[in-house]
């Protein structure tokens, strides 16, 4: 944090890691609460927010960079401490949805990112990215470790439908993985299960329609699987 918050020039000389780590313990805070933080402490927040959804969204970013920080945010999404889990999740949302990087350092707003009507982060924004395809592998790792461990139904289901819209049709090796995992999912995930899937009147159940979205992702796996083995 004395890092990123002395620091006078660009913030590029930094390691990605620092301000990551400071964009979740002390940007995050100052945005999701809304209030206090002015002057310089904001400010800074704002330039480090723009910063890094750079590294992200510019073609012109060093792949290395970008793989770095998305690997940052990813290794906390399957994290057993579910503070983490929302942390990761709303630095992420942040980072790679592009309306975000022309907002002012007054107007930094966090949605819910389970909430169904703001998937657009993870099944367009993340796929838009310009180092996607070198990092799709590390992304769909990650987001399988998740489905494991995530206890919110709206976000399992949304990684569920990412990971069947997203993994390559004509690769066995990696359907095959997808497919055990997503097994795993329906064998073990007892609790989440009812919430994410039709005709379940689950306390803590998705929408009607994210069900029968997630119901027809699990499907599209299993069919595509069984089609090349």
């Amino acid at each position: 944090a004395d890092l990123v918050e002395s620091n006078e020039g660009s913030l590029s000389v930094l390691p990605v890691q620092c301000l990551c780590e400071f964009l979740l313990n002390d940007s995050l805070p100052l945005v999701d609460t809304g209030g206090g933080g002015k002057g310089t402490k904001k400010r800074k927040a704002g330039e480090l927010l723009k910063h890094l959804q750079t590294i992200l969204q510019n073609p012109e970013t060093d792949p290395g960079s970008c793989l770095e920080t998305l690997d940052y945010f990813l290794r906390r999404l399957h994290s057993l401490q579910s503070q983490s889990r929302l942390q990761a999740l709303s630095g992420l949302k942040m980072l790679v949805t592009p309306t975000l990087a022309s907002m002012d350092d007054d107007s930094m707003d966090v949605d819910d990112p389970s909430d169904s009507k703001s998937s657009a982060w993870l099944l367009e924004h993340i796929p838009a990215l310009p180092c996607f395809q070198l990092a799709y592998q590390s992304i769909a790792r990650a987001l399988r470790q998740a489905c494991e461990i995530e206890t919110d139904p709206g976000t399992v289901s949304l990684y569920i439908r990412f990971l069947s819209q997203t993994c390559p049709v004509a690769s066995l090796p990696d359907l095959a993985d997808l497919a055990y995992d997503m097994a795993g999912v329906i064998v073990e995930r007892s609790s989440v299960l009812p919430a994410i899937l039709p005709g379940s009147s689950h306390i803590a159940s998705c929408s009607k329609e994210d069900q029968q979205l997630t119901f027809q992702a699990l499907l599209h796996v299993f069919n595509r699987y069984m089609a090349l083995v």
